[in-house]
């Protein structure tokens, strides 16, 4: 089962810079320290995985509403908790952005959690209208060039994909190399996905009942 939408391919990039030749490729689990691509250079960019678990860290730490929206700076100096690990964390806060490497400008800002926000409730609203219209889905399949087991993990912290499906997700990735060679030899990137993946149908998200479904995701988020 294929899915076509019509959402902007690029919404999710205008307040991130997720490509660069040294991205940050890791966030640690405390979100004290991170990891880049190569260790010797400055970090320039935000890997598409590291935005995601990023966001499912501050999500399930209770620093990030159900409507993405990053806790008051001064709301977390009074909350009980302390010592040094607490005070670099609350410093990483702004009013607009979680700071990943301030010294580098590498920060999420308020925006891009927004963007998420929508991207959430769009991803939440096409798996609801698959199973309205073909019921359970068997597999969730996500698919990229680079390897997305962890970006999958957290989409289901976000809860963009509901956590029944947690043992139906099957993550795929391939190497950019074989990857260009074997799309170039298709016509668009839907019909690369259909022969690669042998998928069945396609369902078009842009109709009343997706938008209904939509509205309903967006209103339940917002009400959390």
């Amino acid at each position: 089962m294929g899915m076509d939408a019509s959402l902007r391919s690029d919404f999710l990039f205008e307040h991130i810079k997720v490509s660069g030749k040294n991205p940050v490729t890791k966030i640690a689990d405390d979100l004290m320290g991170y990891e880049k691509k190569n260790a010797d250079l400055p970090p320039d960019s935000i890997s598409l995985s590291v935005l995601f678990k990023t966001a499912a860290l501050l999500y399930s730490k209770g620093l990030l509403s159900r409507q993405f929206k990053l806790a008051d700076k001064m709301s977390l100096v009074g909350d009980g908790l302390e010592g040094g690990h607490h005070i670099r964390l609350i410093a990483k806060f702004t009013s607009q952005s979680f700071k990943i490497d301030s010294g580098h400008d590498i920060v999420i800002p308020q925006a891009a959690f927004d963007d998420l926000f929508i991207l959430r409730n769009f991803i939440h609203a096409a798996i609801k209208y698959a199973e309205k219209r073909c019921g359970k889905p068997d597999t969730v399949i996500f698919y990229s060039l680079f390897p997305v087991k962890e970006l999958a993990d957290s989409m289901i912290t976000l809860e963009m994909v509901p956590k029944r499906y947690h043992e139906v997700i099957r993550t795929f990735s391939e190497d950019p190399t074989l990857f260009a060679i074997n799309f170039f030899h298709n016509s668009s990137v839907l019909s690369y996905i259909e022969s690669t993946l042998k998928m069945g149908d396609d369902i078009s998200l842009d109709d009343e009942i997706f938008a209904g479904i939509y509205e309903k995701a967006e209103a339940e988020f917002m009400e959390g």
